[in-house]
């Protein structure tokens, strides 16, 4: 897998993207990506994702995930997130973990792409207009980043658990839910 240009965000190197990836998702969740790369330009977008977990306001595009014009594989490119040019790591690192998220998704056998269209079927995705893949990939980053995906939506965070992550639970949410746990005691 290349890496490429990460040192341009001043937020992130090729190290600690290639450390990232490796500690963060299963091996066959990256096995098709190609190529990831920072690019240090700014592409207005306007749209809102209520979905997302916080829902968030969005006036880029952050990042891309497309086939490689070979079909070998994917090729992931991250934008600059700012048109001031400030880059925020963990908003590399949401992005990073969002289009694996598309990659994932396509690479889904067909009987748990129609499991998941089952499970997707949740009030808030249908007022915010999210497809069905885009809602799965928020789950999926959702699964990765946030302690309380469990209890929110337990149906989607089962079928991540078994289906997508076969067991895998993350660091990352085991602390989060200890530090939740500790500021909520008395």
């Amino acid at each position: 897998m290349e890496i490429i240009n990460f040192d341009e965000s001043k937020v992130i190197t090729y190290s600690e993207v290639k450390k990232y990836l490796h500690e963060t998702f299963p091996l066959r969740h990256i096995a098709s990506l190609q190529r990831i790369e920072y690019n240090d330009i700014y592409i207005k977008y306007d749209g809102y994702q209520p979905q997302s977990f916080p829902p968030i306001y969005i006036k880029n595009t952050l990042g891309t995930c497309e086939f490689i014009e070979d079909k070998t594989g994917y090729l992931i490119r991250i934008y600059r997130q700012y048109q001031e040019g400030c880059n925020n790591l963990e908003r590399i690192k949401t992005t990073i973990a969002h289009e694996i998220g598309h990659i994932v998704y396509s690479e889904l056998p067909s009987d748990l792409k129609i499991l998941w269209a089952q499970i997707d079927k949740n009030i808030i995705r249908l007022k915010s207009g999210l497809s069905t893949e885009e809602n799965f990939v928020e789950h999926y980053l959702a699964y990765i980043n946030y302690y309380n995906h469990s209890t929110e939506f337990p149906n989607e965070y089962s079928f991540m658990l078994n289906k997508v992550f076969s067991g895998r639970k993350y660091r990352i949410r085991e602390s989060l839910i200890q530090e939740h746990q500790k500021n909520q005691s008395p």
